[in-house]
């Protein structure tokens, strides 16, 4: 054990995606390699450490005693090492380089992307790297320099600001409202959720709003429920922002509009780790993303 040299360090990645996955090959679809790879890299630092750490069996892999030992050790040493790039970081002077970025698909495409332009007449050695909203992304651990979110961060050691606070309507193209003619609610196709989504706001709006809606569309894609409505399959609910940002698209105010229940809201928070938040890379992205926030939706996409 005295003799033991660092090479194997480089398994712990694996370790650690290995211990909190439960399975190799999803330690290996989070680390973005094979299954091989991620086996011979815990067995190379079980052979240097001299110990089992795991117990392969066809279900996954389960924690041996020794992998108790050894994981609060390893995930102090991936804290040392994310401060130790997170301080370097800090010692930056111009804004250049990769910024992650995670947020939902459709504030990627409808604020984000658009903006773009903007940012890199400011700061041309940027690089702006989008990642799917969807997958959870550990700030802390550096999956991504900055997120926006739909709730404010409550963990870890993160800094937030509330980028806006907005309502719900119903929007639908105007060719649909042309060719319908509706006077209610119920008059209009709709385009929803997945049924195993029923659970949010804006699904159960529409359960609320209107008894047996007709639903033409379900899908677990926003962007493609956005598509199907500019193209006029029917109506969506939507966050006021993305309509007013969405040109095919009209707020849709109907006889029994008033009857129905308030609207859902929501807001949008930017959030990013505490010792990142200075570096000029990432207060570049930030500001950048505070100013086209604030912005009346068109005015903020360059439209």
């Amino acid at each position: 054990m005295n003799d033991i040299h660092l090479d194997w360090i480089e398994g712990l990645p694996a370790l650690l995606a290995a211990a909190r996955a439960g399975s190799a090959s999803a330690a290996a679809t989070a680390l973005n390699t094979t299954t091989a790879t991620v086996i011979r890299r815990i067995s190379k630092m079980e052979d240097a450490l001299g110990v089992r750490l795991f117990d392969r069996h066809p279900a996954g892999l389960s924690a041996t005693a020794a992998l108790e030992v050894v994981l609060p050790w390893a995930e102090q040493m991936e804290a040392a090492a994310i401060g130790l790039v997170t301080q370097l970081g800090g010692l930056e002077t111009r804004a250049e380089g990769l910024v992650k970025v995670a947020a939902v698909p459709v504030v990627s495409s409808q604020f984000i992307a658009p903006a773009l332009p903007t940012l890199l007449a400011r700061h041309p050695d940027l690089v702006v790297e989008l990642l799917p909203g969807s997958a959870v992304v550990d700030l802390v651990r550096r999956e991504a320099d900055v997120a926006i979110r739909l709730a404010r961060p409550t963990r870890g050691e993160l800094v937030s600001k509330r980028l806006v606070a907005y309502r719900s309507c119903v929007a639908a193209s105007s060719a649909l409202l042309k060719r319908v003619r509706p006077k209610r609610l119920r008059d209009l196709p709709w385009l929803s959720w997945s049924a195993d989504m029923d659970d949010l706001p804006e699904a159960r709006w529409l359960a609320q709003a209107v008894p047996e809606p007709n639903i033409v569309l379900r899908s677990p894609d926003l962007v493609s429920l956005m598509r199907a409505a500019r193209a006029g399959a029917g109506a969506i609910v939507l966050g006021e922002p993305v309509v007013d940002a969405s040109p095919e698209l009209t707020r849709v105010e109907l006889t029994d509009s008033s009857e129905a229940p308030e609207l859902p809201g929501a807001e949008l928070w930017i959030a990013a780790h505490q010792a990142l938040r200075p570096v000029p890379r990432v207060a570049a992205v930030w500001d950048w993303l505070v100013e086209a926030f604030g912005q009346p939706p068109r005015a903020a996409i360059g439209a």
